[in-house]
């Protein structure tokens, strides 16, 4: 499976509601559409994928001056929401060289991350069988 696959939505205060209120990952964007946190919304969390992601927009990472600014967000329902978010996380590790900058910032709240590929610079094993 890859990352979320669908496009990303402005935020809109408003339009909050749309989103809906269960179990899911997600990832909060700037405008250029750079994954700037990768997150889920477990079955404890208030209002699930919707509460998670307008705190994003209007709790203290959205106005802690940093100059990557939340702008956009989108997300994937997901029941295995915990292994989802694992596979979100090790993808972009894997891909972009490190993790997002506010899950940087959060290191203390990740889960143990594995590997997809093989580590650079281990050979391939020779014959059959990987």
């Amino acid at each position: 499976m890859s990352g979320i696959t669908k496009p990303w939505t402005a935020f809109d205060p408003g339009g909050a509601k749309r989103i809906p209120g269960t179990v899911g990952v997600y990832e909060i964007g700037d405008e250029a559409g750079k994954t700037l946190y990768i997150g889920c919304a477990g079955g404890r969390e208030p209002f699930g994928l919707r509460g998670k992601i307008t705190g994003h927009f209007t709790g203290p990472q959205a106005a802690d001056g940093s100059p990557a600014r939340p702008r956009a967000y989108r997300y994937e329902v997901n029941l295995q929401y915990l292994t989802r978010w694992i596979e979100l996380l090790t993808q972009h590790l894997e891909a972009q060289g490190g993790l997002p900058q506010w899950n940087e910032r959060a290191r203390s709240e990740l889960p143990r991350l594995g590997r997809f590929h093989r580590a650079a610079g281990v050979p391939a094993p020779s014959g059959g069988s990987p």
